[in-house]
């Protein structure tokens, strides 16, 4: 059995995000007999879609304000002969997130 900590060698497709539609992508090529890397930038899975415990949705408020920036790689540059990079799109529904402490 593989250590989970390595990364494969080789992967036919490679999927950025764990939300529901990148989720139904790599089913889909998994069903299709392609091998699937499936990477998340955040720690949790869902993006879009995902829950958190009262604990936890601090963590993403900070997290989420830190991390609004756009990095300058040029995704182009980083593609092999034969590699093709299709952009998504990474819109986040949620803003001015705030929290207010209420006690009984």
């Amino acid at each position: 059995m593989p250590v989970m900590d390595e990364l494969p060698a080789m992967a036919d497709v490679i999927i950025l995000g764990t939300g529901l539609p990148e989720s139904i992508i790599a089913a889909a090529c998994a069903r299709a007999g392609l091998s699937v890397l499936h990477l998340d930038r955040n720690n949790f899975y869902g993006d879009l879609w995902s829950s958190f415990n009262i604990r936890t949705i601090d963590q993403w408020i900070t997290n989420d304000r830190r991390n609004g920036t756009v990095s300058d790689v040029d995704p182009e540059s980083l593609l092999r002969s034969g590699e093709q990079f299709i952009a998504a799109g990474c819109h986040s529904f949620v803003e001015n997130v705030r929290q207010h402490p209420h006690s009984e």
